[in-house]
């Protein structure tokens, strides 16, 4: 039946659901801060920190969220007081588990920054931004076999059919070994699969799928639509870096729009010049992919940037 949809028909539920969601932020921290997870152990003791932090406040609604190795992005629905309450106490776990590995050092620089979501074009692009952050930084990682956030849930049933099935309950002295403190006693829901507090227990990325049209609308967002993710790094202060085919796209697309060439190594060397500047300037490309996507000497291209 809901394959019969129209497309106005699913954009309106699509709408409906976000219109019930209130206010989402996206909470993110620098990226260029150190490196903090250094090991799977972690890597599973922050998930696990993260998934009590933000249980202790029922009011919040974790849609997304991806560890990186010296950051972290979460999209959460609620007061933006309570997210920062929450992301507060996940630090404050955070330090005392990086204590207890003789990594003392109080984290200063490591505080969330918030953005609110504006609308639905923009709640589906960030759950995709986050979804994807480790795909585009790991060459051995998809967006679903990273293990350490949401990306490998969304639209994954068999994902989520092995935690129903593996999860076992957290004890109370997990909860209180893993925070160093009594902070996670009362929580009784939080299961475990691999070690760590599961995503399926504290995540609601079942109604972040309700978020797209469909699962084809999601795999296309995290695949093919790139221009969405320099849009959310420049918003959130990142630095994105594309793979060659999606660095390729966005080529061609600029090509055709401000040459009216769909073959960019075609062009005159002059507008390869120009073109050459944009992707570095605004895209992040670097000078070998520059060199093989346009066909320019990589000699001519390092001379382009040199720093002065």
């Amino acid at each position: 039946m809901e394959n019969k949809l129209s497309f106005r028909d699913k954009e309106n539920i699509c709408l409906m659901e976000f219109e019930r969601s209130g206010s989402v932020y996206h909470l993110c921290t620098p990226e260029n801060h150190p490196v903090i997870f250094t090991r799977e152990k972690d890597f599973a003791a922050a998930m696990s920190l993260l998934a009590i932090a933000f249980a202790k406040y029922p009011g919040l609604k974790v849609y997304a969220f991806e560890i990186m190795s010296n950051h972290i992005h979460i999209l959460v629905g609620g007061e933006e007081s309570l997210c920062l309450e929450a992301f507060a106490l996940f630090k404050k776990f955070l330090k005392r588990y990086l204590s207890g590995e003789g990594r003392p050092g109080g984290l200063p620089d490591f505080e969330a920054r918030p953005h609110r979501v504006k609308d639905l074009e923009n709640m589906r692009n960030v759950i995709a931004y986050i979804n994807r952050n480790a795909y585009v930084a790991m060459p051995d990682h998809t967006p679903y076999s990273y293990p350490w956030g949401t990306g490998r849930f969304y639209f994954n049933p068999e994902a989520v059919l092995r935690h129903e099935k593996e999860q076992k309950p957290s004890t109370v002295a997990f909860r209180r070994h893993v925070t160093h403190s009594r902070h996670g006693e009362p929580l009784k829901n939080l299961t475990l699969v691999d070690g760590c507090i599961t995503p399926i227990c504290f995540c609601d990325f079942s109604q972040g799928e309700r978020f797209f049209r469909d699962a084809r609308h999601y795999f296309t967002k995290i695949t093919r639509s790139i221009e969405y993710s320099k849009a959310i790094a420049d918003e959130i202060g990142e630095s994105i870096y594309y793979t060659d085919d999606e660095l390729y796209l966005a080529m061609v697309a600029l090509a055709k729009s401000t040459y009216d060439s769909a073959k960019p190594s075609l062009l005159p060397a002059k507008q390869k010049l120009e073109l050459a500047k944009t992707l570095h300037y605004e895209y992040n490309a670097g000078n070998k992919q520059i060199s093989r996507m346009l066909g320019l000497d990589i000699s001519t291209v390092d001379s382009l940037f040199l720093k002065h």
